[in-house]
């Protein structure tokens, strides 16, 4: 049965979705940023894969592999697990203001799962923080490598 609001409950019940909502507006903005990271690394790959000399020549690749290629399939590779985990984070925030304003309408107790879903989604954020951070110490490694840090 659902249960009847008052104006005081439901603004009670936003108020608390004041903190997941933030964090949603985090997880788009680093979405993003992972997304320009990742058409970065996919350009630079590109850029290293496109035949060498652009004279009408016969189009063959450079024999030898270019040494930059396993280092930008890493870094990748790590945009791809931060973009993954900041989408599961993102998930399981909306999943936790739904259940929220679910348990307020059905008059339910729904604290424990709500908490658990935030505390997941913000592992799920920290995490993507984190291969984030360390995609960026490999980027900065490889400018050190050429002295251009």
């Amino acid at each position: 049965m659902v249960h009847s609001l008052s104006l005081t409950e439901i603004s009670h019940v936003i108020a608390l979705a004041t903190a997941p909502a933030f964090l949603l507006g985090c997880l788009a903005t680093l979405m993003a940023t992972l997304i320009s990271r990742l058409a970065r690394i996919v350009d630079r790959a590109r850029a290293l894969d496109a035949p060498e000399g652009d004279a009408g020549g016969d189009g063959q690749r450079s024999s030898t592999l270019n040494p930059l290629a396993p280092e930008l399939k890493r870094r990748a590779k790590l945009i791809h697990y931060a973009l993954g985990l900041a989408i599961l984070s993102g998930v399981v925030t909306a999943l936790l203001v739904v259940l929220a304003f679910v348990g307020a309408l059905l008059d339910l107790q729904l604290e424990t799962p709500v908490a658990t879903l935030f505390i997941l989604g913000l592992m799920f954020f920290v995490s993507s923080l984190l291969a984030l951070a360390y995609e960026v110490t490999i980027a900065l490694g490889h400018l050190r490598d050429f002295g251009l840090d």
